[in-house]
């Protein structure tokens, strides 16, 4: 008899990256659960029976994907996880992040569809029947070529209202230090150890700081200091666990 599937969930606030993320797990013969809030991931976790893979976004609203990995280490799950980064500047990154936050993996969302199928083989290896080689999922099918999902976090529109403005900057905000944080993780902590702040961080934030600018009309972005915000809530929240 097969073993049974492995529940994967998929957790993204973006529709067509979360689309994308489905369509990689069925080329990797498996089905997907997807939601676009982090609370829901938590109830996912603290279920009966939790996933096997959580393939989850860096800053997923409700509960960051950071913060879901330390509940899964928290509760000494078996649940292997995936950090999904936004990457909001292709070309600023070209390096393995430092630290994983104790994920198991990590993608670039711009990749997903061509490199997530073989890192969920990675982590959920698939079962042979007994006495065979064969495996109990279907092969992965070959991928289809079909447009890469567009975050719609990176959007604005000048007719919102100045509310929808925002908070779309505030979120903004979140999902730039969110891929800070990912790609600095050394420098992170010692950010946390020492209060100093290191060259490479620094750069980086400069560089969402500039495309924070590129993004957001400017009767929203000059009402605060969005990116200092994000940061300093990100750091709170890890002084807490």
């Amino acid at each position: 008899m097969s073993e049974p599937e492995a529940q994967v969930v998929c957790a993204h606030e973006s529709a067509s990256i979360l689309e994308s993320m489905r369509n990689a797990v069925e080329q990797a013969g498996l089905s997907a659960v997807t939601t676009d809030d982090g609370d829901e991931v938590m109830r996912l976790l603290h279920g009966p029976v939790p996933p096997a893979l959580l393939v989850v976004d860096v800053a997923l609203p409700g509960r960051a994907g950071f913060e879901i990995i330390d509940e899964i280490r928290k509760l000494n799950l078996p649940t292997r996880t995936i950090l999904v980064a936004s990457v909001y500047s292709q070309t600023g990154y070209k390096r393995r992040p430092t630290s994983l936050y104790g994920a198991d993996d990590y993608i670039e969302q711009h990749h997903i569809e061509d490199g997530l199928p073989a890192k969920i083989e990675a982590l959920l290896p698939r079962p042979a029947e007994p006495g065979s080689d064969r495996p109990t999922r279907p092969a992965a099918s070959a991928a289809k070529p079909r447009p890469q999902g567009v975050d719609e976090r990176l959007r604005f529109d000048e007719g919102e209202s100045a509310q929808d403005l925002e908070f779309r900057a505030q979120r903004l905000a979140w999902l730039i230090v969110a891929d800070v944080l990912l790609y600095n993780g050394d420098g992170i902590a010692e950010l946390q150890r020492t209060g100093v702040m290191g060259a490479r961080v620094q750069r980086d934030l400069d560089e969402g700081r500039a495309l924070f600018a590129l993004r957001v009309p400017e009767g929203a972005r000059g009402l605060r200091d969005w990116i200092g915000e994000a940061l300093e809530q990100f750091l709170a929240g890890r002084r807490r666990i």
